[in-house]
């Protein structure tokens, strides 16, 4: 009986395996199609394992909690710049003399007017109930501090060097990461072309932008506005009052003369120069600026850019170099 009980389980044992064999056969012979509905929940949960629940920012760590949907931008024109060429719509805005710039016209359909530059309302920022505020790194403690009683708040930088910092913070917490990795590629490929193209077109010509302020021709650090285009990426030679220069500075006409640019950049925002909406018809008008190697051969370009642009950041590189490419190499 024992012998039996073995045949039959040795028999038994050998047909699971055939069976076994022959189904393996059968499924290597089907092809599988994965299910629509169960690929999706997949998906949403991988969307969910990479939510984004903190950014570092120069440094700083800064807790989020996802992308910022509702985001208010306060104090920083670097970041609505930033926003600008992303296509970014905050939920509240900066104004300049109460109203949205035309600049920003395309971002601030939408948007609730939050205060000025140096005056941001916290209050109405507060009923807004943002999910994140970037503000500005010039505010002062008290009003940074109220700021970051409302929810997290990123202070921008305004220092030139940081501009890709700035566009790369607002593309992490907004989801647009690849956009701006484009952005900035073609930017490098823009500025080699007229870097190669520029020394060919310059024989140690000066290249020059200033700002007119309360009628006042203003000049600034070699790495501050549009001299980190100038001086830094294309690597022009920066005048000896240029490096000289430790912070934006008031310039008398005289000594801008000797200076003599060969290509002169002039910004000129009326809303800073309304006690002397004549100057730039007076400067054309002085000897002494008719006595500038620029204006003798009419190389003075006027607003250029829009004289609300800061200068440093990525918006502000692209269109300028733009400019370049046009006035001085005539591409």
């Amino acid at each position: 009986m024992k012998k039996r009980v073995i045949k039959f389980s040795l028999w038994a044992f050998i047909f699971a395996i055939l069976v076994a064999c022959g189904d393996q056969d059968q499924v290597e012979d089907v092809e599988v199609t994965a299910d629509p509905e169960q690929a999706a929940i997949a998906e949403d949960d991988d969307q969910v394992e990479e939510t984004l629940t903190e950014v570092t920012y120069l440094g700083e760590r800064y807790p989020v909690d996802g992308l910022a949907e509702n985001l208010i931008i306060t104090g920083s024109m670097e970041a609505m710049e930033d926003a600008l060429l992303l296509g970014i719509e905050p939920t509240g805005a900066i104004t300049v003399g109460g109203e949205f710039p035309d600049l920003y016209q395309s971002i601030t359909t939408n948007a609730e007017a939050i205060g000025e530059k140096q005056q941001p309302n916290v209050e109405t920022i507060l009923q807004l109930d943002p999910d994140l505020i970037l503000s500005t790194a010039k505010f002062p403690e008290d009003v940074a501090t109220d700021l970051d009683k409302v929810t997290t708040t990123i202070p921008v930088s305004h220092i030139a060097s940081n501009w890709q910092e700035n566009l790369k913070l607002l593309a992490e917490i907004t989801g647009k990461t690849s956009e701006a990795d484009s952005i900035l590629e073609n930017y490098d490929q823009d500025l080699e072309n007229v870097k190669a193209n520029i020394v060919d077109k310059l024989n140690e010509e000066v290249i020059v932008m200033v700002r007119i302020r309360n009628g006042n021709i203003m000049i600034y650090p070699e790495d501050v506005y549009f001299n980190d285009l100038l001086y830094g990426d294309l690597g022009l030679e920066a005048p000896e009052v240029v490096q000289a220069a430790e912070a934006q500075e008031v310039i008398s006409l005289e000594m801008f003369s000797d200076l003599n640019p060969d290509y002169l950049f002039v910004q000129m925002e009326e809303s800073e120069n309304q006690d002397q909406p004549d100057v730039i018809e007076e400067l054309e008008n002085n000897p002494i600026w008719q006595s500038i190697e620029a204006v003798k051969n009419d190389r003075v370009y006027l607003n250029t850019v829009d004289p609300l642009l800061e200068g440093g950041t990525a918006y502000s590189r692209i269109t300028f170099l733009d400019v370049i490419n046009e006035k001085i190499i005539g591409n």
